[in-house]
């Protein structure tokens, strides 16, 4: 499972499932290299993680530099780029190629490439959004991936991670995402693994 934020590491968490990506606790800036990373998974994946220097945010960021770009990534829980590029690599190592599900978690309304390059994936992928994201673009959104998960955050921008309203509950609680994984998975495979 490779996310754009810590959406799939709460996923796998609540499936039980170990961490098998290097996409845990940590964010992408730019969804178009992220995009780039999940398209090129197998060239990326095995590139070494190098430290990257900025000033914007008090976390440690990594780069790779892959034959079509560079892809940085933000190291946001973790405490030292030493930290998150040895989990990095640990997960890294774990990728299942041939099971890859691609996550994409959006905040706001994005741009018509982002979709477009998406929809161009070759893997089982999931696109989360919110209502009147959906209102807006509902044509490009499902053209981009018919698998769309709509979820009910737009009062706080809510995530999976985070939680809302007076019940604390986090929007992964009221969605049956275990549900859409599967049919995710049977849509892809024609049968349920």
């Amino acid at each position: 499972l490779l996310a754009n934020d810590c959406t799939g590491a709460v996923l796998l968490n609540r499936l039980g499932m170990r961490f098998m990506t290097p996409t845990v606790n940590l964010y992408f800036p730019n969804l178009l290299e992220f995009l780039l990373f999940a398209d090129k998974i197998a060239e990326y994946s095995k590139l070494p993680l190098e430290e990257y220097s900025q000033r914007k945010h008090p976390w440690p960021f990594g780069v790779l530099h892959g034959s079509e770009g560079d892809v940085v990534v933000g190291l946001m829980h973790y405490r030292s780029f030493v930290e998150g590029k040895a989990k990095w690599e640990m997960r890294s190592d774990r990728i299942l190629l041939d099971r890859i599900v691609v996550v994409l978690n959006l905040y706001k309304l994005p741009e018509l490439e982002i979709l477009n390059r998406f929809k161009r994936l070759k893997c089982r992928k999931l696109l989360i959004t919110y209502p009147e994201f959906m209102s807006t673009y509902d044509r490009e959104i499902n053209a981009a991936c018919p698998n769309v998960l709509v979820i009910d955050g737009s009062a706080e921008r809510c995530n999976a991670p985070h939680y809302s309203g007076c019940l604390g509950k986090r929007w992964i609680d009221t969605v049956d995402y275990l549900g859409f994984f599967c049919n995710l998975d049977r849509n892809a495979t024609g049968k349920s693994r």
